[in-house]
């Protein structure tokens, strides 16, 4: 394991090769490194910790090996120059705020086995432009993808059986969002602030909570 803010605020680091044997990149290793460009994560790793690569702006593309099984909370948040990635199959859980701020970030693909995502995960990910998430998602927390403003599609997963809470609020040119039969509820603000032009509710829905639609000024 790299132990607590090893390399923390190292201005001039640029590039990172670790040990074939590491396990864990702990809490804040690499927290602050703006030089940072090249990062080489074994597939020994199996988890990457609370803001293990936060605020590293200098980081492109990241390539997180197919072993790691969880992205801590807020591991790589602003890491504002990131523009796209694809994420392992080993992976299950992306924790609180794992990539929330990645604000170059077009594309990403979610893996077939992820299963919890986290508050504001993928929040102010202004760049972004679709997202499915896979049927293996279960557990989904609020404010997901909240203040995506250029998010235009989003696919739920049949996993899911609820939306919620502000999933999406602020998305103001969301205007597809295509939801499984098996949601039974819509948590408040789920739409808050999107752009949808017309919705379609599942037949399975059983309960929707306030101000899922509040200021849609465009749906019909």
């Amino acid at each position: 394991k790299i132990d607590y803010k090893c390399f923390e605020f190292m201005q001039n680091l640029t590039r990172i090769v670790m040990s074939t044997n590491l396990k864990e990149i702990g809490w804040n290793c690499f927290c602050e490194l703006p030089s940072l460009r090249e990062v080489e994560i074994p597939d020994s790793v199996t988890e990457i910790g609370i803001m293990a690569f936060t605020w590293c702006r200098g980081l492109t593309s990241i390539n997180i090996p197919n072993s790691v099984t969880e992205i801590g909370e807020r591991a790589f948040y602003r890491c504002i120059n990131w523009t796209e990635g694809v994420l392992p199959d080993s992976l299950v859980t992306i924790c609180e705020d794992g990539f929330d701020n990645l604000r170059s970030l077009k594309n990403i693909t979610l893996p077939k086995n992820l299963r919890t995502i986290g508050y504001g995960a993928f929040g102010e990910c202004v760049a972004l432009e679709s997202i499915v998430l896979p049927d293996s998602v279960t557990d989904v927390e609020g404010g997901t993808f909240s203040n995506c403003s250029n998010l235009k599609y989003a696919k739920l997963s049949a996993g899911m059986k609820t939306v919620p809470g502000s999933m999406f609020a602020g998305d103001s040119k969301l205007e597809t969002v295509i939801l499984p039969e098996g949601i039974t509820y819509i948590d408040d603000s789920a739409f808050y602030q999107c752009g949808l032009e017309s919705f379609t509710f599942p037949a399975s829905l059983n309960e929707i909570g306030v101000q899922i639609f509040g200021s849609c000024t465009k749906l019909r």
